[in-house]
């Protein structure tokens, strides 16, 4: 596992595709399921929130590219 220290304006969809290069609802779950009360951060973390990362994550969608904040 990793950690990642927000910085200003950063977002959780964001912070992914920067640490693996894409990011899914699958990426999402698992990121979430690391910090139960990440959701409580709103969408735009403050500075210095600490978010616990998986060594990797699988994707099981086809990388398209586009990173989507909401569905």
């Amino acid at each position: 596992m990793q950690t990642y220290k927000t910085q200003a304006g950063d977002v959780l969809d964001g912070i992914i595709y920067q640490v693996f290069g894409y990011c899914n609802d699958d990426a999402l779950a698992q990121v979430y399921a690391l910090n139960q009360n990440l959701a409580n951060s709103g969408p735009i973390f403050p500075v210095g929130v600490t978010i616990i990362l998986p060594a990797s994550i699988q994707a099981t969608a086809p990388n398209t590219g586009v990173i989507s904040l909401w569905d």
